[in-house]
Parts: C-alpha cells; structure tokens; sequence
C-alpha cells in the first residue's frame, strides 16, 4: 500500500498530480491533526501531506462537515445545519 512504504518516484509523480490544497480552517485543523502516513515521511515532497479517502459516492465526513468531489466544480465543503 502506498501508504506504509516509500513510494516511488512514479507515484509521488502521480499523488502531486491529484493533489490540492485547501484553505478551510475546520478541514486544515482536521487534517493536521492526523499523522503523515509513514511512507510519505521521508519524501520531501510528501512529508507535509495527508490522505484522504473518499467513499464510493466521492464523500468524506467528520462530523457535521463534509468533504465532496463534484466533476464540475471540484472539492465542495457542505456542512450540516444544526
């Protein structure tokens, strides 16, 4: 798993390429609280990135907040009401 060990060359390639950055404060808090998977810790390109696992619909949830991908409008924060 890409993961747990060193990635190659080819795949930090491939990572960075369908990597972005966000802004959002609860989601910049969330991830960095998580750890950088052990094999990224030593690429200096990876060493301060964070996986994230979207479900089959294109979805991740913490909480109230969630993570979309839209085809068209690319990452969407949405937030349940309370």
């Amino acid at each position: 798993m890409v993961l747990k060990s060193a990635p190659s060359t080819q795949t930090v390639r491939k990572l960075l390429e369908r990597s972005l950055s966000i802004s959002n404060r609860f989601w910049v808090n969330h991830f960095t609280a998580q750890d950088v998977p052990v094999g990224w810790r030593k690429s200096g390109a990876l060493c301060y990135a964070r996986a994230v696992s979207l479900n089959a619909s294109g979805r991740y949830s913490a909480g109230t907040h969630h993570l979309r991908f839209d085809p068209e409008l690319g990452l969407v924060f949405e937030r349940e009401e309370s």
